[in-house]
């Protein structure tokens, strides 16, 4: 079992991303193969099974490593996400508050002047262009276009 997972492992390193795309499709194969042998009542091919076995831990092995990489992922931008997510909640409460701030206006707002209740400046270390990306979904989210300076009020 061990080599043959080896040797899949040799096998589809030249593939890259697709690798787990090939891998599935000779495992449906070898499924229907199975299948087929099943239905003409013939006894199903030893290397066939540990093929399929060896397929089966290929693709969990593949599967682990991404989930786990995307969980590095996200922890690794936990922390700007919920700043950015604080930023929108602010910028949202002025604008409905009767703020009549553009969007860069109110990405000055928030990185030069607004504090939170320590009285620190918490948006300080965002990048720029993040912040007014987020200020434009906020007033897009709250219907309120006319606070995007250069795009076109609707009819």
């Amino acid at each position: 079992m061990e080599d043959l997972l080896k040797k899949l492992k040799e096998e589809y390193s030249g593939f890259g991303a697709d690798a787990v795309l090939i891998a599935r499709r000779r495992l449906k194969n070898l499924n229907e193969s199975r299948n087929a042998f099943e239905k003409i009542g013939r006894r199903y091919p030893e290397s066939d099974r540990k093929e399929e076995e060896a397929l089966i831990y290929f693709l969990a092995e593949k599967a682990a490593l991404k989930q786990a990489s995307k969980n590095a992922t996200d922890e690794r931008y936990r922390e700007p996400r919920q700043l950015l997510d604080k930023a929108a909640s602010v910028a949202k409460l002025k604008w409905e508050g009767g703020s009549n701030l553009k969007h860069h206006q109110m990405k000055k707002y928030l990185i030069e002047e607004y504090q939170d209740e320590a009285g620190k400046y918490p948006f300080l270390n965002i990048a720029d262009k993040s912040i007014l990306e987020t200020c434009k979904r906020v007033a897009l989210e709250i219907k309120r276009p006319d606070l995007i300076s250069g795009q076109k009020k609707s009819p």
